[in-house]
C-alpha cells in the first residue's frame, strides 16, 4: 500500500504560544474482525505497521514535499491481509520532549477501509483504448492512485467501544472554486494587508476592554469556531497493489486478532465466590437427588416409598419408550410452570394497578383536605372522654410507669447544634459497643487479607485461573437452564416447549440411537473453535470473491472519472 500525503488544512491548533503547529502524519496499517465470540476485536500489536512522515513547522495548513506525482511524500506499507483491513491516517504535533516517548498530541484522525479502494493490479497494463477528436486511437494509462480528501476527526470524538469508518468528501471550497479572471496577486497582497491592520486597530480596543472589565462582542462565535474546526481535511492520494489470489483468499484466514478472550488473573475471592454460585445453581438438582436417596433408604413415609418403587418399576418395564414419555412428562411440567408464571404476573399486575388507584385516591383526598382546611379547623374536635374511649389497662400502667420513672427508660434526642446524641443514662456502656465491635472488624479485615494473600501464593502458576474462568460459563449456563423452570424467563420457557414438539416427532420417526448420535457430534463439534473456524474459511472463500468483483467495479469507476 502506498500512500501519497499531499496537504492537510484547518487543523486545531495546541501551541498556547504562536497558534501553530508542527503536523506530520502517521500512517498505520491495522484491521478490525470478529473473534470466535463474536466480539469485534482490532489487529495484533505484532501485526500492525506504522510509518512516520516528515514534520512541517508552524503552520495550520502543511503541505508535504516529496517525490510524488503531485508533489506529496510517499509512504509504502506492508499489507499482510485485506480482510478488515484498515488504513489509519493520524496528524500529530512534533514536540521535541513527547516524540521519543510516542507521546505527541493528536490533531486529527481518519480511518480509511481498504475495501472501497481498488486494486491497482487489475488495471490492463497495456492501457485504455479511447478516440480522440480527429478519430484517432490513444491509449491512457492509469497509474492506480486514487485521488482522496477526508475529513479528520478530532480525538475526542473518538469513542473507545466505537469504530468510525470514513467515507471521502468533496473537494474544499478552496479547492473547487476557480479564481475570478479581474483579481491579481497584488489585489490579494491588498487585501491581506487591510486584514492586518484591522488586525491592529482591532487589538488595542480589546487590551482596553479588557482592563476594565469591559465585554465585546467576540470575533469568532462558538458556532464558526466549531465549524473551523470540522473543515479540518487531509488530502491524500492511495495506491493498494494486491494479488488478486491473496486478495480472494485472504478473507479465508485466520485474522491476526485473538480469537479467544484470555482468561482473567487468579483471584481466590472470585474463584469462591463462583465455587458458591456454581453450588446454589445446583441446589434444585441436589434436592431431587436427597429425595431420591431417601427413598432408596426407606427414610420416608412407608406409602411414598412403595409409590416410588412402583413408578420406578413401571418406567423400567417401558424402558424403550421411556425418552419419549420423558418429552411428554417435561411438556406437561413446563406447561404448568409457565402456567404458574402467567398468573404470577398477573397478581403482580394487579397490585400495581391497586397501588396506583390507591395513590391517586389519596391525592384527591388530600386535595380535598386542603380545600376543607378552613371549615375542619373552626369545627371542635372530639375527645376520647366524649366519645367514650378509654386507656387499656395494660398502657396506662406502663404510662404510670414511664411517668415515675423517667431515669430508667434511655433517651435519645437530637441536638440541633452538633450531631452528639443527647442521652439520658450513662454513655459509657453506650460508647464501648461500638469501639469493641470496630476492633473486631478490623482484625477480621486483617484476617480475610492476610487468606487472600495465602491463598493467592499457593495458588500462583497452578491454572486456577483456567477454573475460575470456566466456572464463570458453567454457572451462567446453569442459570440459563434453570431460568426455563424457576419463573424467572418465561419466554426460555415457551421455546423449550416449542423444541420438544419436533424433538418428539424426531424421536417417533428415527432410531433413537442414531439421532442421539448426531446430535451430540453437532453438539460437540459446534462448540469446538475449529468447526468455527472451518465455516469462516468456507464462507470467506465466497466473500473474497465477492471483494475481487467489488475492486474491479471501483477500478473502472476510477478510469472512467478519470477520462472525464
Amino acid at each position: 500500500l502506498t500512500v501519497e500525503v499531499i496537504e492537510a488544512l484547518a487543523l486545531p491548533s495546541v501551541d498556547l504560544l504562536n497558534g501553530n503547529v508542527d503536523p506530520y502524519v502517521r500512517a498505520t496499517i491495522t484491521g478490525y474482525d470478529r473473534d470466535l465470540r463474536w466480539s469485534l476485536r482490532q489487529w495484533l500489536s505484532s501485526k500492525r505497521y506504522s510509518i512516520n512522515s516528515r514534520f512541517c513547522s508552524s503552520t495550520l495548513s502543511p503541505v508535504w514535499r516529496g517525490v510524488g506525482r503531485k508533489g506529496g511524500e510517499l509512504l509504502t506499507l506492508p499489507v499482510i491481509s485485506t480482510a478488515g483491513a484498515v488504513l489509519r491516517l493520524e496528524v500529530l504535533h512534533y514536540n521535541v520532549l513527547t516524540s521519543s516517548r510516542g507521546k505527541d498530541a493528536v490533531l486529527g484522525f481518519v480511518e480509511i477501509p481498504l475495501s472501497d479502494l481498488p486494486n491497482a493490479n487489475l488495471r490492463d497494463p497495456d492501457g485504455i483504448a479511447i478516440r480522440t477528436s480527429d478519430g484517432r486511437r490513444k491509449n491512457i494509462t492509469f497509474d492506480g492512485y486514487v485521488d482522496r480528501w477526508y475529513r479528520l476527526a478530532l480525538k475526542d470524538e473518538k469513542n473507545r467501544n466505537s469504530i468510525t469508518l470514513s467515507k471521502p468528501v468533496a473537494l474544499p471550497d478552496l479547492m473547487v472554486k476557480e479564481k475570478r479572471r479581474d483579481r491579481t496577486v497584488a489585489w490579494d497582497s491588498l487585501e491581506e494587508l487591510g486584514k492586518k491592520a484591522q488586525a491592529l486597530c482591532i487589538a488595542p480596543v480589546e487590551w482596553f476592554a479588557q482592563a476594565i472589565k469591559l465585554d465585546l462582542p467576540a470575533k469568532k462565535p462558538e458556532a464558526i469556531y466549531k465549524g473551523h474546526e470540522s473543515r479540518s481535511m487531509i488530502h491524500v492520494r492511495i495506491k493498494l497493489n494486491a494479488s488478486v489470489l491473496g486478495d480472494a483468499i485472504s478473507h479465508s484466514f485466520v485474522p491476526p486478532i485473538r480469537m479467544l478472550p484470555l482468561p482473567p488473573p487468579y483471584d481466590p475471592e472470585i474463584l469462591y465466590a463462583r465455587i458458591v454460585k456454581v453450588g446454589k445453581e445446583l441446589k434444585p438438582i441436589q434436592r431431587i437427588q436427597k429425595y431420591i436417596d431417601k427413598c432408596i433408604k426407606w427414610k420416608h413415609e412407608p406409602k411414598v416409598c412403595i409409590r416410588a418403587y412402583f413408578i420406578f418399576a413401571v418406567h423400567l418395564a417401558i424402558f424403550p419408550q421411556l425418552l419419549k414419555i420423558f418429552h411428554v412428562y417435561l411438556f406437561i411440567f413446563l406447561g404448568i410452570q409457565l402456567k404458574e408464571m402467567i398468573a404470577a404476573r398477573e397478581i403482580e399486575n394487579q397490585q400495581q394497578m391497586s397501588f396506583s388507584t390507591s395513590d391517586s385516591l389519596e391525592g384527591i383526598q388530600s386535595s380535598l383536605s386542603q380545600d376543607n382546611c378552613d371549615t375542619l379547623q373552626d369545627e371542635q374536635e372530639p375527645n376520647d372522654d366524649s366519645l367514650g374511649l378509654q386507656d387499656s389497662p395494660s398502657l396506662s400502667h406502663f404510662n404510670n410507669q414511664q411517668n415515675s420513672n423517667p431515669v430508667k427508660h434511655t433517651q435519645y434526642a437530637a441536638d440541633s447544634s452538633s450531631n452528639d446524641l443527647v442521652v439520658g443514662s450513662p454513655q459509657n456502656d453506650i460508647n464501648t459497643k461500638p469501639k469493641a465491635d470496630d476492633g473486631k472488624n478490623e482484625e477480621v479485615t486483617k484476617l480475610n487479607i492476610a487468606v487472600s494473600w495465602i491463598a493467592r501464593r499457593l495458588g500462583k502458576n497452578k491454572r486456577l485461573e483456567v477454573l475460575q474462568f470456566k466456572l464463570a460459563f458453567l454457572a451462567r449456563d446453569l442459570g440459563r437452564l434453570n431460568s426455563i423452570w424457576n419463573g424467572k424467563n418465561p419466554l426460555w420457557t415457551r421455546i423449550a416447549m416449542i423444541i420438544l414438539v419436533p424433538s418428539f416427532i424426531l424421536h417417533l420417526i428415527f432410531n433413537q440411537r442414531i439421532l442421539w448420535l448426531i446430535g451430540t457430534f453437532l453438539w460437540y463439534f459446534s462448540m469446538s473453535p475449529h468447526l468455527k473456524i472451518a465455516a469462516r474459511s468456507f464462507f470467506g472463500i465466497w466473500r473474497g470473491l465477492a471483494k475481487v468483483t467489488r475492486r474491479q467495479h471501483l477500478l473502472d469507476a476510477e478510469i472512467s472519472e478519470s477520462l472525464l
